[in-house]
């Protein structure tokens, strides 16, 4: 392929590759991706031609509003290819046409429907120019994210702190609306202990540094502390309490663990402690 000047490939090119070494052809797999080209090229016709049309709306005055509406019609069945603002430009241009306001109506009705039937993992709200969106998409945005804030745990909502180097507006309100119970529930609950380290070292970082994420995070980070200090009071959890007392010992904010009534008992150090 190389040789050929093909430079990239998909699944396509992949499983040619395996035919050609192999001899063996999976049908079921190529039917699968010529179905996805199908789906592809259909998008890509809709784009273009819901473009076309939104420009004719504009500059072709030679057009009649009965004529565009003729046209528009095709958009019934390929509306679910565009994307939410484009959809909403069509939906504005033809509510302002005589007879058009049902047609563009409709149009919403069967984005929304194809894409709560197949609703994507996260999503895409990014709008540089700042265009329209329809009132039942942002609706539908909305609903999504306020499930996205329900599924999400607080232990959910530091690891993508961790893996991306950043968040949004999910993670935050996670984190701002976390109790210490909260909290106390995910550190004794974490099973994968990678997992448990990263979350006790971001943790202690955003408490380290609370005043840059507590504009973000409110007081995620005392009520953090708040379980640790509920942890290392508790007797029936002594080495978990301990692998507390290690991780903050030296910290600025070690004093954070001390009880009211006297500080607490030092860390006795893993013979073994990870870096």
């Amino acid at each position: 392929m190389h040789e050929l000047g093909i430079l990239s490939c998909d699944e396509f090119e992949t499983h040619l590759v395996d035919f050609l070494q192999s001899g063996l052809f999976d049908s079921a797999q190529i039917e699968t991706i010529i179905e996805r080209y199908m789906v592809e090229k259909d998008a890509m016709a809709a784009r273009v031609e819901a473009r076309s049309f939104l420009s004719r709306c504009i500059w072709d005055h030679r057009t009649s509003e009965t004529e565009l509406l003729a046209i528009a019609e095709q958009f019934r069945t390929t509306a679910r290819f565009l994307d939410p603002y484009v959809v909403t430009d069509l939906q504005l241009s033809l509510s302002k046409m005589a007879g058009g306001e049902a047609l563009g109506d409709a149009l919403i009705e069967g984005w929304l429907e194809a894409f709560k039937a197949n609703p994507p993992a996260k999503v895409d709200e990014s709008n540089t120019f700042n265009k329209p969106l329809h009132e039942k998409i942002k609706a539908c945005f909305a609903e999504i994210k306020a499930n996205d804030q329900t599924r999400m745990t607080v232990v959910d909502a530091c690891l993508y702190v961790v893996e991306k180097q950043g968040w949004g507006p999910v993670q935050e309100a996670v984190m701002q609306r976390a109790t210490a119970a909260d909290f106390e529930a995910a550190i004794r609950g974490i099973e994968d202990l990678d997992d448990l380290g990263r979350f006790m070292r971001q943790m202690l970082d955003m408490r380290l540094n609370q005043e840059v994420f507590s504009k973000h995070f409110g007081a995620a980070s005392e009520r953090f502390m708040e379980a640790c200090r509920a942890i290392v009071s508790d007797a029936s959890s002594p080495r978990l309490a301990n692998l507390i007392r290690w991780l903050v010992e030296g910290l600025a904010i070690a004093h954070e663990l001390s009880e009211p009534d006297g500080p607490a008992a030092p860390a006795q150090h893993p013979p073994h402690a990870p870096a």
